[in-house]
């Protein structure tokens, strides 16, 4: 079935990858 919106995995792989990028930010502050 057809809703419209993207796939739960592509949504998954992007939440994930913007999860990945703030934690990757946040180290990078915390270190320098």
């Amino acid at each position: 079935m057809h809703t419209g919106y993207p796939d739960n995995a592509a949504i998954i792989q992007i939440l994930q990858n913007l999860g990945n990028t703030t934690v990757r930010h946040a180290l990078n502050r915390a270190c320098n």
